[in-house]
């Protein structure tokens, strides 16, 4: 959770939308792994992926994954990357916290 009450935290506009992406992978003895994180934005989505994994073109990829339409599928290597909402980050305030938010 981030407060919105200092610091470089502002209170969201309305036109932001907070993505929750679903990133699967496929192991090698076929089990499935999912992560649901949420992001505000598409820059923390990229940070997101520098810091976690290895892949080429972050830029890219995320410019893809990011514009999906709610249930699309994005596959790239081992992964499967999807949207499983879209909604106003201004949804999500509750005691000047936004919840859900990706540090």
């Amino acid at each position: 959770m981030i407060n919105l009450n200092g610091g470089d935290n502002t209170p969201p506009t309305r036109k932001e939308k907070m993505r929750r992406i679903n990133i699967t992978r496929r192991t090698a003895n076929l089990d499935t792994i999912r992560h649901t994180v949420s992001f505000k934005s598409k820059n923390k989505f990229i940070s997101y992926l520098r810091d976690n994994y290895s892949f080429h073109g972050v830029l890219l990829l995320a410019d893809k994954v990011w514009d999906l339409n709610v249930g699309a599928k994005y596959q790239q290597d081992n992964y499967t990357f999807s949207i499983q909402s879209k909604r106003r980050t201004g949804d999500k305030i509750v005691n000047n916290y936004l919840i859900g938010e990706q540090l």
